[in-house]
């Protein structure tokens, strides 16, 4: 306080006072306002410093389970090696069954499921001493009704506890999608995986329960992973059949390749095995040939259907070395290979006998032979035209058409001499 008395001197070290008081304080604010800015930088710092050492540690830690997945390449620990079931379907893998429409796929694949239920011998000895095995079949084409009818025909009997249909109508009708495109398809078929003690899931055909585009590389990646991933988490065969792209005249003399199955290139890319079923004219029968393996190729073999004799059923005659069979050249008039030939003209000699007047048209060879093809029928023809001319059979008064055993023959139980005579 300056007193009203006080002299110049005075009030002059009053103000210097007042001002070196303002400046102290100030100073000291600066300092303290300093004090907390630096307080403040080190926080930051330590939180930040804090942060990166979590992340970091986050980091490891996501990347040791990633790490864990990684292998040294030691190609001398052990490991189970792939069990291929009933010779022809990789555990763990996808197997892709390929060929024309109608050529014969499901009946294959059919005789493959019911044999595999009893175990034993496979494809009449393709395989050996197999233990049975357990199957579903989702069946998109033919229909649960349609296999059992195919069943009955050949007379095939299977374990009924070792064979399971599923029919993708009886299914679609009742709100259950089976589209392995479709989070629910997926859902349900790997509901149908998880089936205890199951071996073998076949999808009968991919066309039916893949709605996308079949020329969409990515699509198909996805979707041959995930059908990986099953096969491998329930230790499973997955087995697809697939149709042939329909094929030019000026090719179909030629062997199918991997170039021929409908779609993208995934389809073959991510199957552990690929194998093509085609019609070949010249052997009369169906080729089984593996286009692609990852582990071992098996032989060539043929089937073709063969009729039963005095009311029994159909067979699938099974020829595991068709090699050994000459091709015969289509300038011959005797087109059929002689083994094959004889082998008719013993079931044209069966047929004439069952018949009451040991007489029969040629109609009714045909049926009971089963003859469809052109060249069989061109076959046919020409065995009947030799068996004529070696008198093994006749044709009654010059009948059209028609044709009967001669008498020494009828009378003769045992014709092997007549027919084997070549």
């Amino acid at each position: 306080m300056i007193d009203t008395h006080s002299s110049m001197d005075d009030i002059h070290n009053f103000i210097m006072h007042n001002d070196n008081t303002h400046d102290a304080n100030t100073t000291q604010q600066k300092q303290g306002t300093t004090n907390e800015a630096s307080s403040h930088t080190d926080h930051i710092q330590a939180v930040t410093s804090n942060e990166a050492i979590a992340h970091t540690a986050q980091k490891n830690n996501s990347f040791a389970a990633f790490d864990s997945l990684r292998h040294k390449f030691n190609t001398r620990r052990e490991i189970k090696k792939t069990e291929y079931i009933g010779g022809l379907f990789p555990r763990k893998g996808i197997t892709v069954i390929a060929g024309a429409s109608g050529v014969g796929k499901t009946t294959f694949e059919q005789k493959v499921i019911h044999d595999l239920s009893l175990g034993g011998n496979i494809l009449d000895g393709f395989t050996k001493n197999e233990p049975k095995r357990k199957s579903i079949i989702i069946a998109g084409e033919l229909g649960e009704e349609g296999l059992t009818e195919r069943a009955q025909e050949y007379g095939w009997h299977s374990d009924t506890n070792l064979v399971e249909v599923v029919d993708l109508l009886d299914f679609e009708e009742k709100g259950y999608s089976l589209i392995i495109n479709e989070e629910a398809g997926k859902a349900n078929i790997e509901h149908l995986a998880q089936t205890p003690n199951l071996d073998l899931l076949f999808l009968d055909s991919f066309g039916m329960f893949y709605t996308g585009k079949e020329t969409d590389n990515d699509a198909l990646r996805n979707v041959f992973h995930w059908l990986l991933r099953i096969a491998r988490k329930y230790n499973i065969a997955v087995v697809i059949i697939h149709h042939s792209r329909k094929r030019l005249s000026n090719e179909q003399q030629k062997p199918l390749t991997l170039d021929d199955l409908i779609g993208g290139n995934a389809i073959s890319r991510y199957a552990h095995r690929v194998i093509a079923i085609e019609y070949n004219a010249k052997l009369e029968a169906n080729t089984v040939t593996c286009l692609k393996s990852w582990g071992p190729y098996f032989k060539t073999f043929t089937y073709k259907k063969k009729p039963g004799f005095y009311g029994a059923e159909p067979y699938l005659e099974i020829n595991l070395e068709p090699g050994e069979i000459k091709i015969p050249t289509t300038n011959n008039k005797n087109t059929a290979h002689t083994s094959e030939a004889a082998t008719q003209r013993k079931e044209i000699i069966t047929i004439l006998k069952a018949k009451e007047d040991h007489q029969a048209t040629i109609q009714e060879i045909r049926d009971i032979l089963d003859i469809q093809e052109e060249t069989a029928n061109n076959t046919l023809i020409q065995n009947l035209k030799r068996m004529i001319n070696n008198g093994e059979i006749i044709k009654p008064n010059n009948k059209r058409g028609v044709y009967a055993l001669p008498e020494n023959v009828k009378a003769n139980n045992s014709s092997e001499t007549e027919i084997n005579k070549e």
